[in-house]
Order: C-alpha cells, then structure tokens, then sequence
C-alpha cells in the first residue's frame, strides 16, 4: 500500500482554516461576518463609517488572517463582494497567513458567482497559495466543477502543480473521485495520464490520477481515466 505523505505545519494551518468556516460562519471582523453572510446593508453601513474594505482580521481573532473579500468567497455572497469590488478592495489582496488569495476561497468552497465577479474584477487566475496551489487546484481539490469550468474559460493553466507534491489539478480530481470535475478539466485539454514527478510527493512519484483514484477506490473516476489511460502503467513504486 502506498505510504501517507505527513502534511507539513502549513497544510495543517489551511485545515484548521478551512474547519474554522465549516459551522457557518466567518469569524473576524464585523466587515468579515457581513461579508460572508452577504449582509449588504451591513457592509454599506460599514464601509460608510470608514471602514477599511481591505483590512484582514487581527492576530487571534481568525486563524488566516483573511479579508472581506475572502469572507465573500467562503460563502458565495455575490452581493457584498459587488459592493467590496466596487469599494476598491484588493482582488488579488491574500490572507496574512496561511497565505491565499480570495480566488483560492471562492474556488475551494464552491463560491462561481464570487469567482467570476473576482476575475472580472482583475484576479490572477493562476495565483499561488502557500502550499503553490492555483484557484484550480483547490477548486479540483473540492470538486467544485461549477468553478473549474469558470477558472478554465479565463485562461487557468491546467497543467499547473502543486508544491512539495507536485499534483496537477487532474491529480487531485481523480483522488476526489469528482468525474464532473475531471470532466470540465477534459474539455479544457487537461492531460488526464501525466505522471507526478516531485520527490515531495512521498509513496506517490510517477502516480497518474488513474494512480491516484485506484489507491482511494473512486470506482467511477478509474472508469472514466481508463478511456484515456495505459491499464498497466507503473509509478515509482
């Protein structure tokens, strides 16, 4: 069996991060939670005092350090995000740490609406995370075809990888047993045999997605990969 990879501190961070916003809220600032709840009342009001539209949460009150506009992306408000973008809030503005970039929230959580009205707005399509993960990867990562499509139609680079793993988004579908996902990246080109080639990846060098969704027995995406890949291809292991 292939060996786990341990996560390093930093994948640990984003886990906490992500299991922070899980219960249904964004924890921060007033600005954050008005936000996420796509509030646009309480942002206008907000923003009307003075407040700052690009200012992260302070040490201690969120785990990232994320701003409004992440807080948008989290939970799809396409309402208040409008009213951040057209306040003049940093698109390509990342969390104080873990870094990540309000794109990287949008994709993650399943969020095309904030998405679109980020990239429009002027978004790098192909920003890196701290773990060097695109808009794409993490979208690909949740299973998130909806945002996949969006990413690709604005130019994503499909073939971007990961670090220390060095997992393309196709990886990590195929790991997600996602076939929507896998399906959008097709379309856009997407190779769907290509092997992993970083040494970070422990127990999983020259792993295919097919590689990949054999070890997490996604029945349904082994199917789908076997009409473009070799049945009997060998990773480093």
């Amino acid at each position: 069996m292939t060996p786990k990879r341990k996560k390093p501190f930093v994948a640990m961070l984003v886990f906490a991060c992500q299991v922070q916003v899980q219960g249904g809220q964004c924890d921060g600032t007033q600005m954050n939670k008005a936000s996420f709840s796509d509030d646009v009342v309480g942002v206008e009001s907000l923003l009307s005092l003075g407040h700052d539209p690009n200012a992260p949460a302070p040490p201690g009150m969120d785990c990232c350090g994320m701003r409004p506009l992440h807080c948008a992306g989290i939970g799809n408000a396409t309402r208040s995000a409008k009213v951040l973008i057209d306040a003049k809030a940093d698109v390509n503005a990342t969390s104080t740490g873990p870094v990540f970039s309000a794109l990287h929230s949008a994709a993650y959580w399943c969020s095309p609406g904030v998405a679109e009205l980020l990239l429009r707005a002027g978004a790098f399509v192909d920003a890196r995370n701290q773990e060097s993960r695109t808009p794409l990867i993490e979208a690909a990562n949740s299973g998130c075809a909806a945002v996949v499509a969006i990413l690709v139609r604005w130019g994503a680079d499909v073939e971007a990888a990961d670090a220390p793993d060095g997992r393309r988004a196709m990886h990590w579908a195929a790991e997600r047993g996602s076939t929507e996902t896998m399906q959008a990246l097709l379309r856009a080109d997407a190779s769907p045999c290509s092997p992993i080639h970083r040494a970070g990846c422990t127990g999983c060098v020259g792993s295919t997605p097919l590689h990949r969704a054999a070890h997490k027995g996604k029945v349904e995406a082994v199917r789908l990969l076997l009409e473009h890949c070799d049945v009997d291809s060998i990773d480093s292991y």
